[in-house]
C-alpha cells in the first residue's frame, strides 16, 4: 500500500494537541505519515505538498487560504475543533463560498445539530458530512483518560481539594492589547462578525472581573483548598499576576490540557464556556455563577448548577469539597441531551471514526501538484515591487534556497501569538509513549522533527512535527 501523506494544523496547543496526536497515532497504524502543522506555520503546507490536509476548521476568512490547497490538488477536509453550540454565529462564520463547499472531501462535526445545519442551511451535501465526535473528548474516557492523568502529572502535584475556575476570557484579556491591538475587532473584521465580537468582549471585560473577585473570595473562605484559576490559552497571564490575591492556595497554572485538570478538581466554575459539558460528562459537578451578565451560551449552562449569589457559590463549594453535592435531576437528564445534539457519542472512540473517514477517502487522494505547491511557496504568482527583489525571489526558487527570507521567519517568530501555538517533538512523543500504554499497544509509532527530505523545498527553519510507523 502506498503512504499517504497527510497534514493536520494544530490551532491551540493546550486544546488540542493531544486530540490531533491521537489521531496521528491511529492513522499511522493504518500507513499513514502524518505532519502536525502549527498554525502559525501554515505556509510550510506548500512545502511537505501532501496528499491530503485536514483542516481545523473552514471560516470566511480562510476562503482564499483553503483555495489555495484545493488548487495544489490536495484533498481537503474538515474536522471542526469547535462544537459552536450557537448555530446563529456559526452561520456567520462560517465559508460561504459554494464552489469552495462542494471541493470540500468530507467535513466531519461533533455532534447533530452541526451535521443537520450543513447539510440544510450550511451548503454541503449530504454524503459530504460525517458526524464523528471530537478525538480530544475521547481522552475523557477509559482507557485514553489514563493517558491524561500520565502526561498532565504536574496537576497531581497540587494540594488537594482543588478547585478549577476556567476562565474564557481572550477578547477582553489578549495579549496583543499591550501592542495597541484590538483582537476583537481584528478578528470580527476578517470574519464578517465586527459587532458580535466587540459585544463579546464587552461582556468578557465584566464576566472577568467578577471570576477573579470569585477567586479570591473562594481562596481566602476555604484555606484547605487550592483554587486554581486557569485562564483561556489566549490570555494575557500578566493581568491576572496583578488581579490574582498573593495566597499559597491560589494559584494561576495554564499548563497542559483541560481534562487532565477537570478530572482531578472537586468543582469546576465556569461561565459560558463549553469545559462545563466537559466537567459534566466526567462526572465532576460544574457551578456556574449567575449574578452578573456573561454570553448567552445556552448549552454550557444547561448542565451546569446555577448560583445566584457569591454566597450560594459558597455553600455549593463547600457541598463538593466535601462530596455531599447532589446535581439537579433536571441537569443530569440535560447532560444526555446534549451529549447526543453537540458532543454524538462520548465512547471514546471519535478517532477510530475520523481516521476510518479518512482512510477510506485516501484512495481518491491523487497527490499534491508539486509546480503549484512551489508557485505558491516561493509566492511566484504575486508582484512584488523592485527589480532587486524580483531577482531574489527567483534566484531562491531558482537555487532552491528557503523559500522564505531571515526577516519573514523574525517577523512571524516575534508574534505575540507564536508561543502559545508552537510544541516540540519531545511533546508529541510523550503523547505517543502514554496513549500506546493506556491502550496497551506496541511502541510502533514515533514522532521526529521535520526534516529537509520530508519537504520539496526548504525554509528558514521547520516547526512542523511528523508521527509516522517505526
Amino acid at each position: 500500500m502506498c503512504v499517504k501523506r497527510i497534514v493536520i494544523p494544530v490551532s491551540n496547543v493546550l486544546r488540542d494537541l493531544h486530540g490531533d496526536v491521537l489521531l496521528a497515532v491511529t492513522l499511522a497504524r493504518r500507513g499513514f505519515t502524518t505532519y502536525l502543522v502549527p498554525t502559525r506555520r501554515l505556509r510550510e503546507i506548500f512545502a511537505i505538498a501532501p496528499d491530503m490536509l485536514l483542516l481545523h476548521q473552514f471560516r470566511v476568512n480562510q476562503e482564499d487560504f483553503t483555495r489555495k490547497l484545493l488548487d495544489c490538488g490536495m484533498q481537503v477536509s474538515v474536522l471542526d475543533v469547535e462544537g459552536m453550540e450557537q448555530i446563529d454565529k456559526y452561520a456567520r462564520m462560517t465559508a460561504r463560498d459554494g464552489d469552495l463547499k462542494r471541493r470540500i472531501k468530507r467535513f466531519m462535526t461533533w455532534g447533530t445539530v452541526v451535521a443537520e445545519f450543513l447539510k440544510t442551511g450550511g451548503g454541503y451535501s449530504a454524503d459530504q458530512v460525517m458526524i464523528t465526535g471530537s478525538p480530544r473528548h475521547d481522552f475523557y474516557v477509559e482507557p485514553l483518560r489514563r493517558a491524561s492523568l500520565h502526561v498532565n502529572g504536574h496537576a497531581a502535584k497540587i494540594p488537594q481539594p482543588m478547585i478549577l475556575i476556567n476562565a474564557n476570557f481572550p477578547y477582553a484579556n489578549h495579549p496583543t492589547a499591550r501592542a495597541g491591538s484590538d483582537a476583537a475587532s481584528k478578528e470580527g473584521e476578517s470574519l464578517g462578525i465586527k459587532d458580535l465580537l466587540l459585544e463579546e468582549k464587552e461582556q468578557q471585560t465584566v464576566a472577568m472581573r467578577h471570576m477573579v473577585e470569585i477567586a479570591n473570595t473562594l481562596a481566602a473562605r476555604f484555606p484547605q483548598a487550592t483554587v486554581v484559576y486557569r485562564p483561556h490559552p489566549f490570555e494575557d497571564l500578566d493581568t491576572y499576576k496583578m488581579l490574582l490575591d498573593a495566597r499559597e492556595n491560589l494559584q494561576l497554572i495554564r499548563e497542559g490540557s483541560v481534562d487532565g485538570w477537570i478530572l482531578r478538581a472537586s468543582a469546576v466554575i465556569q461561565r459560558a464556556c463549553t469545559t462545563a459539558v466537559e466537567s459534566a460528562l466526567a462526572g465532576v459537578p460544574t457551578l456556574s455563577p449567575r449574578w452578573f451578565d456573561a454570553r448567552d451560551y445556552p448549552v454550557p449552562e444547561s448542565v451546569s448548577v446555577p448560583a445566584g449569589s457569591m454566597d450560594a457559590l459558597i455553600q455549593q463549594v463547600e457541598q463538593a469539597l466535601n462530596r455531599r453535592m447532589v446535581t439537579p435531576e433536571s441537569v443530569r437528564e440535560q447532560v444526555a441531551a446534549v451529549t447526543h445534539d453537540w458532543f454524538y457519542c462520548m465512547d471514546g472512540r471519535s478517532h477510530e471514526r475520523v481516521a476510518t473517514v479518512l482512510a477510506n477517502d485516501a484512495k481518491d487522494a491523487d497527490g499534491a501538484n508539486i509546480r503549484a505547491c512551489l508557485t505558491e511557496l516561493y509566492r511566484l504568482d504575486r508582484d512584488i515591487r523592485g527589480t532587486r527583489s524580483k531577482i531574489a525571489r527567483q534566484m531562491r526558487y531558482w537555487l532552491r534556497l528557503s523559500a522564505e527570507t531571515g526577516d519573514q521567519y523574525e517577523r512571524r517568530e516575534t508574534n505575540v501569538n507564536a508561543a502559545v501555538r508552537r510544541f516540540m517533538p519531545d511533546e508529541v512523543e510523550m503523547w505517543i509513549n502514554a496513549i500506546n500504554a493506556a491502550q496497551q499497544m506496541p511502541n510502533d509509532v514515533r514522532a521526529r522533527a521535520m526534516r529537509r527530505t520530508d519537504v520539496i523545498a526548504p525554509m528558514q527553519t521547520y516547526h512542523t512535527v511528523v508521527v509516522e510507523p517505526t
